[in-house]
C-alpha cells in the first residue's frame, strides 16, 4: 500500500492497543478496589464488580468475587453457583475458583456434583489435590458416609507440604470418627408403611467442561 495508507494503518494499530490498555487497567483498577473493599463494604465492593463486568461480562476474577458475595455473604448459593460455573465455562482450568465452587455446592447439599467435579479437578495440572481430597472427605461426611470420609483424610495429607494440614486432617479425622461412633449407637427407624421414593433420573453434569 502507499505510504500514506501504511501510515493510517499503523496510527489505527497504535490506537486500539492503547484503548485496550486502558482498559484492561480500568477494569484492573474496578477490580483490585473489590477485593480491597470485600468482605467489609460489600455495597461499594458489588458496584466496583459491576463496573468491572460492563467492560467484560467474562472476566474470571470479577466473577468469582461476585459468586463469593452471593454464597458466602448473602448464601444465596445457587447465585454464587451460577457465577462459579461461568468461570469454570471460560476457564475450565481455572484453579482460583475451584474450592469456592466446592463450599457453595457443599452448603447447598450438592454433594453428588461436588465429587463429580472433584474427580475432574483432579485431572488439572496444578490443582491442590491435598485440598481436593479434604473436600471429598467433607462431601462423604454430608452423606453420612463416615468410614468413606476417614479413608479420603487419612489420604489428603500425603499430597501436602505443611505440617499444619496434616494436623487439621488428623483433628477432622478424630472429630467424625466421634459421629461415627455416635451414628453406630442410634437406633434404626423402621417404617415399612412409607415406600421409597421415586430417585430422579441423572442428568449429565458439567456440559460446559467436557
Amino acid at each position: 500500500p502507499p505510504k500514506r495508507e501504511r501510515r493510517r494503518i499503523q496510527s489505527l494499530t497504535y490506537y486500539i492497543i492503547k484503548l485496550l490498555e486502558t482498559m484492561i487497567t480500568t477494569i484492573n483498577t474496578y477490580i483490585f478496589r473489590a477485593l480491597d473493599l470485600y468482605p467489609y463494604d460489600l455495597e461499594e465492593a458489588v458496584q466496583a464488580l459491576e463496573m468491572a463486568l460492563s467492560y467484560d461480562e467474562n472476566n474470571a476474577t470479577a466473577l468469582c468475587l461476585m459468586g463469593r458475595v452471593h454464597a458466602e455473604m448473602l448464601r444465596e448459593y445457587e447465585v454464587g453457583i451460577e457465577y462459579y460455573e461461568k468461570v469454570l465455562a471460560e476457564e475450565p482450568k481455572n484453579l482460583v475458583v475451584q474450592e469456592h465452587y466446592l463450599k457453595a455446592l457443599l452448603w447447598n447439599d450438592d454433594e453428588d456434583k461436588a465429587l463429580e467435579f472433584i474427580e475432574y479437578a483432579m485431572k488439572i495440572k496444578g490443582a491442590d489435590v491435598a485440598n481436593l481430597y479434604l473436600y471429598k472427605a467433607l462431601c462423604y461426611e454430608h452423606k453420612e458416609e463416615y468410614e468413606e470420609a476417614m479413608k479420603y483424610l487419612k489420604i489428603a495429607p500425603k499430597y501436602a507440604y505443611n505440617n499444619d494440614f496434616g494436623t487439621y486432617c488428623s483433628e477432622e479425622n478424630d472429630r467424625i470418627k466421634k459421629k461415627n461412633f455416635l451414628a453406630s449407637k442410634e437406633p434404626k427407624e423402621e417404617n415399612e408403611n412409607e415406600k421409597e421414593e421415586e430417585k430422579p433420573t441423572k442428568t449429565k453434569r458439567f456440559g460446559f467442561l467436557f
